[in-house]
């Protein structure tokens, strides 16, 4: 099972709707439209400005032509939501094969890096527009979210909620 950037599960549909109703354009990056089609309509409902781009956040390739492709045609990203889908194995820790917890790690924490670096350049480079604080001379935020078991555990879900609490 292969994570996706912002997966179209409740905590990318409610955080979709929210940035679209304050006016963002919002970009869903996807391995597949299939998984973006409850929030297309969502986002549809509300009037919102989005795009859908194919994305698979574990691919260096594919993260750097997809955040190439957002940068030409809409220009700086201004907010990166990574959230990752998945990974809850429900079984205990001692039965979870390596391959597997490997995988989750690499769109867990693989792909947050990937796309930071793609979107960290442009923010940096920016002119910030709030107050100056702390020196901060730039603009732009980066949320990285995950499933709830990050912050709560549960009964053979030990291993997600360590791998998803260094996030």
């Amino acid at each position: 099972m292969v994570h996706e950037l912002l997966y179209a599960d409740i905590n990318f549909f409610v955080a979709a709707v929210k940035f679209a109703k304050e006016g963002y354009t919002v970009v869903a990056m996807n391995r597949t439209a299939e998984s973006f089609e409850a929030v297309d309509r969502r986002l549809k409902e509300v009037g919102a400005k989005y795009s859908f781009q194919a994305m698979d956040a574990t691919d260096p390739d594919s993260v750097k032509g997809a955040f190439a492709q957002v940068h030409a045609e809409l220009g700086r990203v201004d907010v990166l939501v990574y959230n990752t889908g998945g990974g809850g194995f429900g079984i205990p820790i001692l039965e979870i094969k390596p391959e597997a917890f490997l995988q989750s790690f690499q769109a867990s924490c693989v792909g947050a890096l990937l796309c930071t670096q793609a979107v960290l350049p442009a923010m940096l480079a920016s002119k910030g527009t709030g107050p100056r604080e702390h020196g901060a001379k730039t603009r732009g935020t980066i949320l990285y979210t995950s499933a709830t078991s990050g912050f709560r555990g549960a009964r053979c879900e030990m291993i997600f909620s360590l791998l998803h609490s260094v996030e």
